[in-house]
């Protein structure tokens, strides 16, 4: 909405393929020689995984550690099957050379390792750099999740350096939605480097907001000679080898690109380019037409609303959007919304609701685009029913306080719903973090999004089971619904914490948004209150399950100002960490096994709990001494066979 607008795993076959090479001369300091890859054998195919005893912590690299490891897929997600490149840039800033080192690649789903890990020799001089590359080929299994680890040893197989990731396998983005933006299509686009920072966040969808020449039309030209350049709505000039080529990017790094386009939304000229004033929507009868005046500065100084289920008006935007696609790769259509604005008037004068516009209107969309995909944006969660009933195929809603949604809670259970409602659908959240904050600051003198306030919600959609609408071009996060704002922006640690809780994310997808289902069981914490309802100043849990394991979120709400999620001003604190801690939890479930995983820790890594099992007044239960809890844990239980 714009700114004016209110399992088991399988065997599978892994080969090293690259590994770093000797003989690099030292380099004064900000120097370095790459060194020339060499290729490594091929092992044979790793035997099928089993579940495994507790997993050995892994080694602190020691305090003096000088080698600087950056590890990354060269995809968002990948098909099942498919080849992983997983490049690791190890740099030694010691003064000493490393002689005898390996670098090694662990890939595992949930607890359990997936097949062996690969190994490469490591001989790294003084101030040099050396590229590492592995090929994982990805199981068969659709729809999985996976973390991986790369560590660095040294001769006597002390680590020295690591780094974590994840590895998303799923054919289609639209069960895991992991959606990001771009709004920048100037002449001077890197649309490569645009799509290589969005895919370190295993971002595997796009919204393209704002790349159309209107509402009414978005293509200026024809579908088969599309115009070089056109204004957008904000008289900023897009340029149409720049939507192609971040396009192009975005394919070729495993996402899908999804043009953005209001569905009743025309310019001040429509007349002129065929639109009927008797499909509008107006404020009364025979009164003037709904509409929202815009900026001087702008292409158009009104913007005027359309009547969805007006055949008239149907038929005209639908047969433009498909032009679109003749025109632009696009893989579908970002429908949005302004909102509900109350009873409106169609030509006639006969009262319409435009929520109950929605779901004819996109399933008369969705049946003239083919296989192109639908999605779209009912703000402020008005009309929800409508469109996740409706045949859309991801679910997407725009949260406001003002429509009910002022706190943590209300972001749960807008994302519990829109499941239920859809059948199982994983809601993308577009919830817009510091936004008063955000006023005081402009594009040339930007602030800081507040740390405390962004984690908080971030953990509180993702263990909810659903996504957030958030990143784009420039490693910028949104602060506004007008999506080229660049008031605020990450600091370095916030970046570094969002990508590790997008890690999180592509691991942990299959306990967090694959089919699991609210259980009722109490949740009791030594010495802590827990609430169930994401009180101030509590631990909040809650408890979900699947065929094969049970999960129990905890979110830290402790020493907090307050409970919104959108810290409008930047003035959440950091909660309270806790130390270690017994957590019991109530099940009438046969349970064998325990483990805790959290964004905030070792990379994300599963650690295995000691689990004991007991009864006392309030039911059965199992009890794990969990260590700490910064902002968010997930401790997840394996059911007995």
């Amino acid at each position: 909405m714009k700114a004016f607008y209110q399992g088991s795993a399988r065997a599978v076959s892994l080969t090293a393929m690259l590994a770093a090479t000797a003989g690099l001369t030292a380099c004064s300091a900000g120097g370095g020689s790459a060194a020339a890859p060499v290729q490594a054998g091929t092992p044979a195919p790793a035997p099928a995984p089993t579940p495994a005893p507790a997993p050995a912590p892994t080694p602190t690299p020691a305090p003096a550690a000088t080698v600087l490891v950056l590890a990354a897929t060269d995809k968002a997600a990948y098909a099942p099957g498919a080849a992983v490149r997983i490049k690791v840039d190890v740099t030694n800033k010691g003064t000493a050379a490393i002689a005898g080192g390996k670098v090694t690649l662990t890939v595992r789903h949930l607890e359990q390792d997936v097949g062996a890990p690969l190994s490469a020799d490591l001989v790294l001089a003084t101030g040099a750099a050396a590229p590492v590359e592995f090929t994982w080929t990805a199981p068969a299994t659709d729809f999985q999740g996976y973390r991986f680890d790369v560590t660095v040893t040294d001769a006597a197989g002390a680590v020295i350096a690591s780094e974590s990731g994840a590895i998303d396998v799923s054919s289609s983005w639209l069960k895991f939605p992991r959606y990001g933006y771009v709004s920048q299509y100037g002449a001077g686009t890197d649309t490569h480097a645009t799509i290589e920072q969005l895919k370190a966040y295993h971002i595997n969808a796009l919204q393209f907001y704002d790349w159309q020449w209107k509402h009414h039309r978005p293509l200026k030209g024809s579908a088969g000679a599309v115009e070089a350049t056109w204004p957008d709505i904000a008289n900023r000039t897009v340029y149409r080898d720049t939507v192609r080529g971040l396009i192009d990017a975005a394919h070729g790094a495993g996402m899908a690109a999804m043009e953005y386009n209001l569905i009743y939304g025309a310019g001040i000229d429509y007349q002129r380019d065929g639109v009927d004033p008797a499909w509008g929507l107006y404020d009364a009868p025979g009164d003037k037409q709904w509409q929202f005046s815009l900026p001087s500065s702008w292409a158009t100084p009104v913007l005027y609303f359309f009547n969805p289920v007006s055949k008239g008006w149907q038929d005209y935007l639908i047969a433009r959007e498909l032009e679109v696609f003749k025109a632009f790769p696009f893989d579908g259509w970002h429908a949005d919304t302004v909102g509900d604005n109350g009873i409106k008037y169609d030509g006639q004068g006969n009262a319409v609701d435009i929520k109950d516009t929605f779901k004819p209107f996109l399933n008369a969309a969705k049946a003239a685009m083919g296989g192109k995909l639908l999605v779209m944006n009912p703000v402020g969660n008005k009309g929800h029913l409508q469109v996740n009933t409706s045949n859309v195929d991801a679910v997407y809603t725009e949260v406001w306080p003002w429509d009910g949604f002022p706190d943590y809670l209300s972001l749960k259970n807008v994302v519990d719903q829109a499941r239920a409602e859809s059948g199982g659908k994983s809601l993308i959240v577009p919830a817009y973090m510091d936004y008063d904050y955000a006023k005081t600051k402009s594009d040339q003198a930007p602030g800081l999004f507040n740390d405390a306030g962004v984690l908080l919600t971030e953990a509180t959609v993702l263990a909810a089971g659903g996504s957030r609408l958030e990143l784009g071009d420039d490693g910028r996060m949104l602060c506004s619904e007008y999506f080229p704002n660049r008031a605020l922006a990450m600091g370095p640690a916030l970046k570094t914490a969002i990508r590790q809780y997008y890690d999180f994310a592509v691991a942990y997808e299959n306990l967090l948004r694959d089919g699991q289902v609210a259980l009722t069981g109490a949740i009791a914490i030594d010495g802590q209150t827990v609430s169930a309802d994401g009180a101030r100043n509590t631990v909040w849990a809650f408890a979900k399950g699947d065929a094969r394991y049970e999960t129990v979120n905890l979110i830290n709400l402790k020493g907090l100002t307050d409970v919104s999620w959108r810290d409008t001003n930047a003035t959440q604190k950091k909660p309270a960490s806790l130390g270690t801690f017994k957590l019991r939890y109530y099940t009438g479930s046969q349970l064998d096994r325990a483990w805790v995983a959290s964004p905030d820790t070792e990379g994300g890594r599963s650690r295995s709990l000691a689990l004991v099992k007991g009864s006392d007044a309030r039911g059965a239960y199992v009890e794990v001494t969990v260590p700490g809890l910064e902002y968010w844990n997930l401790v997840y239980f394996r059911k007995a066979s």
